[in-house]
């Protein structure tokens, strides 16, 4: 099924969570993840189904001082 992420077109599997697609894309789960602009907890990174169509948003966090 396809999906957006930061205005990308992917192909995932069906029933993906956002930590399948984290691993896909080789992201840590340390990421800010919004779905259809609602961000989400980590804890639901895990439980999220994904539906054809969803438009994810990721950021990394930057390290700094």
């Amino acid at each position: 099924m396809e999906i957006d992420i930061n205005n990308k077109k992917y192909t995932v599997a069906p029933n993906s969570t956002i930590e399948d697609v984290l691993r896909e894309i080789k992201l840590p789960l340390q990421v800010a993840v919004w779905v259809n602009g609602r961000k989400l907890l980590q804890q639901e990174y895990l439980t999220y189904r994904l539906q054809p169509g969803d438009q994810l948003k990721i950021i990394k966090p930057l390290a700094g001082g």
